[in-house]
């Protein structure tokens, strides 16, 4: 039987799902809602090309996935609520670390950094 921190061998495309699990190995979190990670991002991965940057947050409590507008342009409003919503979290849910995945390995990044790079990348990387 696996444990929830044992490595799994994932394929080419979900390398980027991988960089993820080798991440919250290296911090030891989340330490609960593993499922954030197991389950959610994968699925949300999975469907997401490995070349394409996007955003990552991660905490005791769960991860976060910022990726990038699907289908055009956001509206005014939408990168209001966009820029507001990992402030939201860290407020509600406590320290956070956050990744900027570049469409070859993860890196580190602050808050504002993670933001503007989902922004910019929104009109740029349509599905």
């Amino acid at each position: 039987m696996r444990t929830s921190r044992e490595r799994v061998k994932v394929p080419w495309e979900l390398r980027h799902f991988q960089a993820l699990v080798t991440k919250a190995a290296e911090l030891g979190w989340p330490t609960s809602y593993m499922s954030d990670l197991q389950v959610h991002d994968r699925d949300a991965l999975q469907g997401y090309p490995a070349d394409w940057p996007f955003g990552w947050g991660i905490w005791a409590g769960g991860t976060h996935l910022l990726l990038p507008m699907l289908g055009g342009a956001p509206t005014e409003r939408q990168l209001l609520d966009l820029a507001e919503h990992p402030m939201q979290l860290e407020r509600a849910l406590g320290p956070c670390r956050w990744f900027y995945w570049d469409g070859v390995a993860l890196h580190s990044a602050r808050t504002a950094e993670v933001l503007s790079t989902w922004l910019q990348l929104g009109a740029k990387y349509p599905l």
